[in-house]
This record gives structure tokens, sequence and C-alpha cells, in this order.
């Protein structure tokens, strides 16, 4: 009894210092406490309301448009990311419904991908797909980006020069050419995850750096035009902002554009007036405030003190005087003032000083709406996920642990009990053991293996060959860990019965359970390679790579296919013939392929492995539809699907761990998994209780839980310290 009087105060104890304040990530205290009616969330929904109640525009001009114009398409942009950030759906909706007409009635306004300022549209259909997970949405926006590199019908000379240089043929070294081109293909890559849409931007974005960069860190309008334009050095300083966004690091040109950014940043840190805005030619102090850049500068600034790219002492206080200064320029009809007009090159001083001031153009509220949701995001330069992580095992020790059972309950009433979740939680304890060294974890994993033993009539073996994997499986990576027999002894038992499972009269493959009737599915075939493969590494017993090999072989055949590489979930037997299930395809065992391919490739050498798990792993990192809308992991529900993604992640992390995988597919795996992680705690985490939601995209409808879905986002968490540790983000 004593006994367990100190075991349950160390688990209150452990409760409250794993629910670390430090977890979620916070606002810069420079873009925090805005005067009332000035904030973000407050200018954002009323330019954003303002945007749905203007009619399509066309330059000012009184006449409908003939097509979309590009001013829309960036303010369209501005409001679907104001809508996401705020995660506002009845602003997503009214902007989907602004869309909607242009796939029918209002087909005629969709412009031709025949130019910077047309092809750009692409981009609001990619961002309605990354919302909503409409892959019509995803076909349109992708043609358009596509379009941007292949050769129209009507040539010219220097667009065969410019592909052949990898360059766009819409390439015209105008500097608003860098947010046009940049924002299509960021997109692009956004969606799609393809790498070549995000390389070739920054290639495109290098050769322009070169031609108009001036040495102060500055652009002229164009090549022959000497002047520093301010909105067109607003388009570059977007543009870059835009790519810096989400070009990998990796990205041979990933430096060379950010030293560019930052030397902007710094000189026009140094144009900006007493007021807070930027001239309409920046350098010359004679010339009148322009709201239009201002906002861009601003957007720029505020994502690179976000992000972690430009000190925050240095700019964050730039980047809040641009913002207040701003704002102070919108009228109560929720107009932007002062905005010059569109503006065409010509090399003459005057002609850009006196170009017409508009009021409400779209070219001055779509910054303002970009300046909006980035000053909403959540700073990425703070993002700890070891103390994410910690609180989530917290939550996870408070919510659904049994004081008198000693094991996790089904949900966090403190009711029901589930083996093999029990077993997922043996092992998210030993990633919390690994990353902190803390002899509590240590305490709860025996405890937990000792209550689960008595809970399951003081036996380990069950019915179900795959709960019995997975324990096994954690057993062996406790016993690793800690060192301590008792689980491997655990794990050595476990697979003396699992090894029964074996269906060879069938004609091979493990069996799901004991009893009949016999089903064979890939949930307790691929834990049983992997389980097989490490007791090979660990013993050397022939035996066990012979079984790891068969089962693969067997599911090789059966299971998988082999062109797509998904992996079916069962081959079971109706009216006396066998029949595969090829309609059911589910993360985890996608996840466990994947992995007992890698842990084959490991042991073996062979490449066919690690193509193997290559190919499941972007079966469904590439998935921007089915699994992965939005490029976020989909919902897979509570009850046994709330586990799903969790066991998809823990693979798919040791699979980036691989040295030998390519670092061009490596660094799109660890970007998935960073945007996985930032959703999860900034909009599917419970405040207070750290409880999270089945879908990673949206905030628990409730604080009733199942185990099962801490247990995923826990392991995701832990995933993402490591490869930060690793120094793979």
């Amino acid at each position: 009894m004593k006994n367990r009087q100190v075991f349950n105060v160390w688990v209150l104890l452990t409760s409250l210092y794993l629910m670390s304040p430090e977890a979620l990530p916070a606002q810069s205290a420079y873009f925090s406490h805005w005067p009332q009616g000035l904030s973000p969330a407050e200018v954002g929904a009323r330019v954003a309301g303002r945007f749905i109640a203007t009619p399509h525009t066309n330059f000012g001009s009184a006449q409908p448009p003939s097509s979309i114009t590009y001013p829309e398409v960036c303010a369209w942009y501005g409001a679907l990311q104001l809508a996401k950030v705020s995660d506002d759906k009845t602003l997503l909706s009214q902007l989907e419904n602004r869309f909607t007409p242009l796939l029918d009635s209002l087909k005629k306004l969709v412009p031709a991908p025949d130019h910077v300022d047309h092809t750009v549209f692409g981009a609001v259909p990619l961002e309605l797909f990354r919302q909503t997970g409409n892959q019509a949405y995803a076909d349109r926006g992708l043609v358009f980006a596509n379009r941007q590199w292949e050769m129209p019908e009507r040539q010219r000379p220097e667009y065969r020069d410019y592909l052949d240089k990898g360059l766009s043929w819409q390439t015209r070294f105008w500097i608003d050419d860098m947010f046009m081109i940049t924002l299509i293909q960021a997109q692009a890559y956004r969606a799609s995850g393809n790498r070549m849409y995000i390389d070739r931007a920054a290639q495109e974005m290098v050769q322009y750096l070169d031609t108009l960069q001036r040495p102060n860190g500055l652009f002229y309008h164009a090549p022959d035009i000497p002047f520093f334009w301010g909105r067109g050095n607003g388009w570059m300083a977007a543009g870059m902002t835009e790519l810096l966004r989400s070009l990998p690091k990796d990205n041979r040109d990933y430096k060379r554009i950010l030293k560019a950014y930052r030397q902007m940043m710094a000189t026009l840190a140094k144009y900006q007036s007493r007021e807070g805005m930027w001239r309409q030619l920046i350098d010359d102090s004679t010339a009148w405030p322009e709201s239009s850049c201002t906002g861009m500068f601003a957007y720029a600034m505020i994502s690179g003190v976000q992000k972690g790219w430009l000190d925050k002492k240095q700019y964050g206080p730039v980047a809040r005087k641009a913002w207040l200064a701003l704002v102070s320029y919108i009228n109560e009809n929720a107009d932007l003032r002062e905005v010059c007009e569109g503006t065409n090159k010509k090399n003459s001083r005057d002609y850009y000083l006196e170009r017409k001031r508009i009021t409400g153009d779209l070219h001055g509220q779509a910054p303002v709406l970009w300046c909006a949701y980035a000053l909403l995001e959540q700073e990425d330069a703070v993002t700890q996920w070891g103390p994410a992580a910690d609180s989530a095992q917290g939550a996870l020790t408070k919510q659904f642990w049994s004081p008198e059972h000693h094991y996790y309950t089904h949900s966090n009433d403190k009711t029901g009990f589930d083996y093999w979740w029990n077993a997922h939680a043996l092992d998210v304890l030993v990633d919390g053991y690994t990353r902190t060294k803390n002899p509590r974890y240590i305490k709860q994993m025996k405890a937990m293996c000792e209550g689960v033993y008595k809970k399951n009539k003081e036996e380990w073996p069950n019915e179900y060959y795959d709960d019995m994997e997975w324990m096994a499986l954690a057993c062996l990576r406790a016993f690793e860990a800690t060192n301590d027999i008792y689980y491997r002894k655990i794990a050595d038992l476990l697979w003396t019965d699992i090894k029964k499972g074996w269906a060879g009269k069938l004609g091979g493959g493990m069996l799901w359970k004991k009893s009949p009737p016999p089903s064979r599915n890939a949930c307790s075939n691929g834990p049983a390679i992997i389980l097989a493969a490490r007791l090979y590494r660990m013993n050397r017993h022939p035996e066990d790579l012979a079984l790891a090999q068969d089962i693969y072989n067997w599911q090789l055949a059966t299971l998988v296919d082999t062109a797509s590489g998904a992996v079916w979930d069962n081959i079971h037997i109706r009216d006396g013939a066998p029949v595969i299930n090829k309609r059911l395809i589910l993360t985890y065992n996608v996840g466990t392929w994947l992995g007992s391919a890698l842990e084959l490739f490991r042991l073996t050498g062979k490449k066919e492995y690690l193509e193997a798990a290559v190919k499941s792993a972007g079966y469904i990192v590439n998935d921007r539809n089915r699994f992965s809308p939005g490029g976020i992991l989909k919902g897979e529900n509570k009850g046994d699907g709330g586990l799903f993604k969790g066991i998809f992640i823990r693979y798919l992390t040791q699979l980036i761990l691989e040295k030998e995988l390519n670092k061009t597919v490596k660094a799109g795996y660890t970007s998935y998994m960073k945007a996985n992680g930032e959703s999860l705690l900034y909009k599917a985490t419970l405040p207070g209780v750290f409880l999270f939601g089945t879908d990673w995209r949206s905030m628990p409808s409730a604080v009733n839980a199942d185990c099962s879905v801490q247990l995923s986002g826990i392991m995701l968490l832990e995933a993402l310290d490591m490869l930060d540790k690793g120094k793979l983000l």
C-alpha cells in the first residue's frame, strides 16, 4: 500500500512538471498588445470582409474585367491565408464561393497562363485545395504552374534560351515578376510536395537577383530603369519572403536568397520614415508616402521576425511601426488610401512621382491582408519540440493513467483497456526516456508493464498476433534503452508464440489472430518483419532473418501494390476462396511496410528494400487529397484509428534518419513532418489540458478523448525533437 501511495504522488508531480508553459510557441512581444481596433485580427476581418463584398475588379475601371486580375489574386490569397491562420470557416466558405462560379458560369474570367500576371491566378485554387482537400482545385492550379515552364504555341527565340537555362519562358526581368512567378510555383510545391516547383522558383529568383539587385540591396524597376520604385521593390521583398517560407534549407540557392533578403531589409530599415511609411521612390525624401509598398515591406519584415531570418530586437520595432502606420491609412470603409495606380516602367523620375493615388485598390488591400495573417502566425524560432513532448507526455499520464490498475485507459474518463494501445504507450515512454534520461519514465514503464500483465490474466500472449508484435517491439526498445533484462524476456516469450502465426499451409503470411476464420492482415505482417529483423540484429539467429524475408516476400506478392506503394489491408477467405481487401488502405499499414523494408535494407544493403520504403512513404506523403490534404495527415477517427498516424510517423522518422536516403527526398519528408507538428500544436491542441484532436488541422470539439489519439500526437512531437536535435529540421 505504501509503495502504491508513493507511486501515485510521483504520477501527480510528473503530470504537473511535464505540463510545461514553454511547449507552445508564443508571438513576439513586438506583435501583441495592439491599440483597440488596430489588431491584425480586427483589421484583417474588416479588409477581408471588404474583399468579399467587392465584385471582380478591373484595375480601377468601372467596366468588368475580361479575366481575373493579379491584384485580385493577391488579395484573394491573403484572405485565404487569414482564414487559415484564424481558423475562420465562414470566411473560407465565402472565399470558396467566390471561386466556384469560375469553374462553370464565369469560367470565361479564368485567365490564360500566358504571362506572369495571368499565371499567378493558379495560386488561388491551389490554396483552396490545401484548405479543403478538393482535388479538382489542385488539378486546375497545377496546370498554371506547369505551363509556366512549358513552351507555348506562339514561340519567340528568347523563350527557348530561357527554358534551356532552367528559367521560365515568361521571364522578363521586371521585379514585379518575382512575386508572380514565385507565388504560383511555391503554391504548387506546397500543394503537391514536388520539389521541382520550389527549386526552379529559387533558380529563377537568383537570376533576377543577379540582374536587378543593386549594391545597396534595393532593385531597379527594370535593368534600364534606374529608379527604386516602392511597390516594385515591394513585389521583390514579398517574393523573396514567399520563397523563403517554403524553400528547403538544403536548396543550393537558399543561402544566396536569404543573404539578398537580409541585405534588402537592412537598407529598407534605413529609409523608413519617422511616421513608419516608405515612399513612392524609396530613396527620395520628397516623394509621397505610398501605402502598398509599406504593406509589402511590413509583410517581409514581420515574416522575417516570426521565422527567425531577422534579428527580432532590430526589426521587430520597425515592423510594428510599419503596421501601425499602414493601418492609419485605412478609412471607415476598410479601404486603404494612397495606393499607387498600376504602373508600367519608364525612365523618368517624374513619371513615378506623378502616378495617381488611389483608395481601395487591391494592390494595397492585398498586403494589408498579408501582414494581418503574418502577425497572427506564431514564431518559428521558438517552437520547442522537447517541451511540447513533455507537456503531451504529462497529459497522457494525467488524463489516461489508472492509478488503481497501473495501465493507460481507453478514454480519459479512466475506463476501458486496450492491450495494443498500452504497447504503444510503452513505446512513447521509451521515447521520453531516450530524450530526457529522466528515471521517472523508467518507473512508469515498469509499473505499466506490471499492470498490463495483471489485466491480461497474468500472461503476455493474447488472441491477436499483431497485439503481441506491438508489445514485443516496444519491449525490445525498452530493453535497448534501459538494459533491463525484464523487457528482453517478455519480447522473447512473445516471439515464441508469434512465430506460430506463420500460415504455411495457406501459402504464407502471418495470421491476424489465433481463432478462425483465418485472415492474414498487413497489421500482423509488417510488425512481424520488423520484429524478426531486429531480433536477428540482436541475436544473429539465421532463422529470424529467414522468417523476416519470407514474410516480406509474401506480403510484397500479396498485399502491396508495387506500382504505387499502397498496402492493402488483408487477405481472407470468402466462400472458400481467398479475397484481398484492396479498398481499405490505412496509414499504419503503409508505415509498418516501409519500416520493414528499411530494416531489411539495413541488414542486407540491398537497394530494392530502400526503394520500396521510399515508394510507400511517398504514397502517403505526396497524396495531398486522400491521405495528406494540405500536407497534413488526415484524421482517422478515434478508437484504433487514433493510433494509425502516429505509427506511420514513427517509421517515416526512421526513414528520414537513414543516411542513404536521397537528400532531396529527406528534405521533403522533414518539411512534411514539421508542417504536421506545427499544425498539431497550433490548431489541434486543446489549451489547458494539452489534449490532441483526431484531425491535426482542427481543435478537438470536446474534452473527452481517446488515449490512442494522444499517443499519435506524442509520437510526432518526440520524433520532431529527435530530428531537430539531429539538425535535420
